[in-house]
């Protein structure tokens, strides 16, 4: 499998219902680890009052860095494309805020 692409949002390839996620982390982890870094993306609700985390590329969503997780890289199915860069960073400015 290629490596997984830092802001690159894919379709989970390990459960049944249809779930994608953003991969926070880097190239480095990628090529010493068979784990990837992952925040979800959530669908947009109606009532939602997020500033901030709402991307409409590659998909609607939102960024929800406080659900970060690690993925097999082989959990990641189809490529959907990458969210815009200020959004990643907003997301990894969130997960290093989180756990500094």
């Amino acid at each position: 499998m290629r490596h997984p692409v830092r802001g690159g949002v894919y379709r989970r390839a390990d459960v049944t219902h249809p779930v994608n996620v953003c991969v926070v982390s880097n190239d480095m982890l990628h090529s010493i680890s068979p784990y990837a870094i992952v925040v979800p993306v959530l669908p947009l609700a109606d009532e939602l009052h997020a500033v901030q985390g709402i991307i409409h590329e590659p998909v609607d969503g939102f960024l929800s860095p406080n659900f970060i997780t690690w993925l097999p890289q082989s959990a990641l199915g189809d490529y959907l494309g990458a969210v815009p860069p200020d959004d990643l960073a907003y997301a990894v400015r969130t997960v290093i805020a989180t756990i500094s």
